[in-house]
């Protein structure tokens, strides 16, 4: 099964989903498997604070975030 048809049988078709990780093959597959027809990308930068992700997720008003363990 597709990533972006993963998300949206979880009911995340239209919504906003956070992307936070280290440059890789899956940040990448990630953003644009939301860009493509699932949702609206919300980009995190993974060298922010902890205080200041938090407070990006909940201004954003996010529904689902994909991340990296790493982070």
């Amino acid at each position: 099964m597709d990533f972006g048809t993963a998300l949206i049988k979880l009911g995340l078709k239209g919504k906003r989903i956070a992307v936070i990780g280290e440059n890789r093959y899956e940040w990448g597959l990630s953003y644009l498997a939301v860009t493509c027809g699932t949702g609206i990308v919300v980009p995190l930068d993974k060298s922010l604070p902890e205080n200041e992700i938090k407070s990006l997720v909940e201004r954003s008003d996010v529904e689902a975030i994909c991340y990296s363990r790493k982070v």
